[in-house]
């Protein structure tokens, strides 16, 4: 992992960490104070962007850490006479979700409501069992701090209030209650109110003006989470909506004894925020044209990991009131019943069995294993009958061997970890390379001394939620503002950046200036004395991108980027590759190079390429071709006087991969603008000595 990935929520939590800790900008996406002010104190050391991110998943991993501990606990308490093997393998396969998981690589706030859920079930336990006002204060102050991660959760004070009520209680039916309100509505005020100081939006619902798309909205979670956790959401609902039960026929029966009770309760409060979790889940859905929108389960999520525990724990075979063993059909018809019920409702609802859109992986962990499996495409009926066989599977294994059945849906849940790992630590590498047009922006202000109001503006026109924000991330101290170029609105200052190749259109005389790599995002200097001491300086790249760079601009110094300053020699099988790492220096003076991924084409990209050429048999660069060429990318815009380090292929094979015959040869490392010219040196040229030998590798 190498930057912050993937979401745009990333970004709105560190910057929102770093405001509650020094000031400076405010979030502008959805953000929300719980994990922001976590965070707070690692901003405080006055860490960089990276650095806090960085720290963030340090905390990442303390947390899910503090959730096997928590979940571990509550087990010993749902299933005191459980034998101990049986309760770690539960809890084992429960925090193993690949949600929970994969959440610790992502600076959201998730991380930290995950937690929060299992340690107000756990301490509402001690509340009930002990009937002591502090446990009650403390659950909901518990559940108060779940509540600021984000709007949606506030269904857990929510179902705390409730179960609250639903306790036998005797004559102090309502203290229970007033307790938990006394603890969870300070917390809830505080963190709304610096939500509000921050700026961050506390996000309005997104289903607000379609809640008759409520039903199938929740019939899709629902899918979601029964097909992603193999069937164990039904089973341990199931049992959960058995703890509400339990508490409704007990209010009005006589004496219940405390461990009784404390359990019933756990099971009703997991019940009751996971159903209101459903509905607020739904109503902050944003139809945008993506797969999620069909299936979002990312707020319940994390929510899930006392259900899990609960469905495991039955699976294992609990005693006692927390429930009956519940092998054999009916939890299989259970799991059934929901997975064809939901999924008929979702097809009927969206009109679709299968459905191939763009995905927003993050809210979809759970399935990440098929979905990548069937090409990101979503097939109800298809996924159904795979969850089917699943809960089959596990249930069979449960009745002969328990354990092993916990370590059956560990497996089951292995490969959406895996192909989401795969997926995140690819973003990351790639993101860690989309942050050209920030470093251009900070290099402008420090050149010209500042930017006009430390402000830049951001075009609508082709934007990305994600590049706004990461911009946001790496700029502190420099607002990042909307603007609208196709309405005519005028940027906050002379810097812009827009999704628009044809920016001049709506602003005469603007200039690019440096281009985003492996994205349509563009930083566009407007017409006036800073654009001409831009000029003046080369950083102007020209009005055409696809047009050959000047010859003035056709020089640069290369060396290793690891020069011991010994000979140059190395010794390769045919067939073999190894890399290099070079150092290139832009040393011309007029304008920048453009690289292959800002381009987003070959044509007239500035790259490093290698000749090969054999010794005894010498080739002259501008007049012959040599035995073999590769090529290598420049990691970003160069502008003059720039450097870059670049990661340089030496093959032994030509093109068509045929080996090198075994010899010595010249491996030449040169600059050239692609289809245009090879640049000249200034200074020794960079030659490697390559000795071939042995049999083709």
């Amino acid at each position: 992992m190498r930057a912050p990935i993937i979401h745009p929520d990333e970004a709105g939590q560190l910057i929102g960490a770093r405001f509650l800790a020094v000031g400076g900008s405010v979030p502008d996406v959805d953000s929300y104070p719980a994990y922001a002010a976590f965070l707070a104190p690692l901003a405080r050391a006055g860490s960089t962007p990276l650095a806090l991110w960085r720290g963030a998943l340090a905390v990442n991993a303390v947390l899910a850490a503090a959730t096997v501990l928590l979940a571990a606990a509550l087990a010993r308490r749902l299933a005191p006479e459980m034998g101990e093997g049986r309760r770690l393998a539960a809890v084992a396969a429960a925090t193993a979700y690949p949600a929970v998981v994969l959440w610790s690589n992502l600076a959201i706030a998730e991380n930290l409501l995950v937690p929060l859920a299992v340690a107000a079930a756990l301490v509402l336990w001690h509340a009930v069992h002990s009937a002591r006002p502090g446990w009650w204060l403390g659950a909901g102050t518990i559940a108060g701090a779940a509540a600021g991660t984000h709007p949606r959760a506030v269904a857990v004070p929510v179902a705390l209030l409730v179960t609250a009520l639903l306790v036998p209680a005797g004559r102090g039916r309502w203290r229970p209650a007033a307790l938990v309100a006394a603890g969870a509505l300070p917390v809830v005020l505080a963190g709304w109110l610096v939500a509000d100081r921050a700026g961050g939006q506390l996000g309005a619902p997104a289903a607000a003006g379609r809640l008759g798309d409520l039903p199938v909205e929740i019939a899709g979670q629902i899918w979601y989470l029964t097909v992603a956790t193999w069937g164990l959401f039904p089973v341990g609902m199931a049992l959960a909506l058995g703890g509400t039960v339990a508490l409704l026929r007990r209010s009005s029966a006589g004496p219940v004894a405390p461990a009784a009770a404390a359990r019933a309760s756990v099971r009703s409060f997991v019940a009751v925020s996971v159903l209101a979790m459903l509905v607020l889940g739904s109503l902050y859905v944003r139809e945008d044209g993506t797969l999620d929108a069909f299936i979002y389960g990312r707020g319940v999520e994390g929510l899930l990991v006392p259900v899990l525990l609960l469905g495991l724990l039955g699976l294992l075979g609990a005693v006692g009131p927390v429930p009956r063993r519940t092998g054999g059909a009916r939890p299989l018809a259970a799991v059934a019943g929901t997975a064809v019920l939901a999924g008929a409702v979702l097809v009927l609802g969206r009109g679709a069995n299968e459905v191939d859109l763009p995905v927003v992986r993050v809210n979809t962990l759970g399935l990440d294993g098929l979905l990548a499996w069937h090409d990101t495409a979503l097939s109800v009926g298809l996924f159904t009958a795979a969850a089917l066989v699943a809960a089959a599977a596990v249930a069979a294994t449960a009745r002969r061997a328990p354990v092993a059945a916990a370590g059956l849906v560990w497996l089951l849940f292995l490969p959406s970890i895996v192909t989401g790992q795969a997926f995140m630590t690819a973003g990351s590498r790639q993101r860690a390379t989309e942050r050209t047009v920030a470093d251009a922006i900070a290099a402008v202000q420090a050149r010209l001394g500042g930017v006009p109001g430390n402000c830049v503006g951001y075009d609508r026109a082709g934007s990305s939620a994600w590049h706004r924000a990461n911009y946001a991330l790496f700029l502190d101290g420099i607002r990042v503002q909307d603007f609208a170029s196709r309405r005519g609105e005028q940027p906050c200052s002379f810097l812009a950046v827009s999704g628009r190749r044809d920016f001049p259109a709506a602003f005469p005389g603007s200039r690019s200036v440096m281009l985003e790599n492996a994205y349509e995002q563009t930083l566009w200097a407007l017409p006036g004395p800073a654009q001409d001491e831009l000029a003046r300086a080369g950083w102007l790249l020209p009005r055409r991108l696809s047009a050959p760079v000047p010859v003035v601009d056709r020089r640069y110094t290369i060396a290793l980027a690891h020069d011991t300053g010994e000979p140059r020699a190395i010794a390769m099988r045919r067939g073999g590759r190894r890399e290099v790492e070079v150092t290139v220096t832009h040393a011309g003076t007029s304008q920048p190079w453009p690289n292959t991924h800002g381009l987003q084409d070959f044509d007239h990209a500035v790259r490093v390429g290698v000749r090969w050429y054999r010794i005894g048999q010498p080739g002259i660069p501008d007049g012959h071709p040599s035995l073999d060429m590769t090529r290598a990318e420049l990691p970003r815009t160069l502008l003059p006087g720039g450097r870059a380090t670049v990661k340089v292929p030496l093959d032994t094979r030509r093109w068509n991969g045929v080996p090198l015959r075994a010899g010595t040869y010249e491996a030449r490392v040169e600059v050239l603008q692609h289809g245009v010219a090879w640049f000249r040196p200034v200074g020794p040229p960079l030659i490697i000595e390559v000795v071939v030998v042995g049999r083709v590798f």
